[in-house]
């Protein structure tokens, strides 16, 4: 077995350096960058002693306030965020209600040019029939015209009957081009 022996005032200078060793591997550059709970006494009582401790803390401090200043702008800005978000909701509300407003008139609209488009196609129908009649009535008119004493009255007749369809073409035409 091998032993060392150290003079007594050697063994103090060796003791020194093994300490200060042990201390200086425990300090880092950042107080705050150690883990405490990885920290033993040696660690511990060097960041005491060097003030770390102390500076460490109040870097922490100071990382607390500006944390909490970073939460109040974020809880300003959340607040602020809730108002616009209610009110884009009314906006939406109002734009829906627009939109179905838009979306009856709109129906009503359609609604009412079918009506006209059917109503025109009806009077464009008697329109044609009286036409027709009336074509039938000058053919009628044409053949009573020759002379011969009996058809003189269906001759009149004819022609009364031509006045009053002409006359309900005439409004059948005016009511036609206002619904156009």
């Amino acid at each position: 077995m091998l032993t060392y022996s150290l003079a007594p005032g050697k063994l103090g200078v060796v003791s020194l350096f093994v300490c200060a060793g042990v201390v200086a591997g425990c300090a880092s550059s950042d107080p705050c960058a150690r883990d405490p709970r990885n920290d033993h006494l040696f660690g511990s009582a060097a960041g005491v002693l060097s003030g770390d401790y102390n500076a460490c803390e109040a870097q922490l401090r100071d990382e607390i306030a500006e944390a909490n200043v970073r939460a109040g702008k974020l809880r300003r800005e959340a607040e602020r965020l809730e108002r616009r978000a209610a009110e884009l909701a009314v906006e939406e509300k109002a734009a829906a209600q627009r939109l179905a407003a838009m979306n009856r008139r709109v129906s009503e609209g359609i609604a009412r040019l079918s009506r006209m488009r059917t109503e025109r196609a009806d009077n464009q129908a008697r329109l044609n029939a009286l036409r027709q009649r009336e074509a039938a009535l000058s053919r009628r008119l044409i053949e009573a015209s020759q002379p011969d004493r009996r058809l003189t009255l269906e001759i009149a007749a004819l022609e009364a009957e031509e006045r009053s369809l002409l006359v309900e073409i005439d409004a059948m035409e005016e009511a036609l081009s206002r619904s156009l």
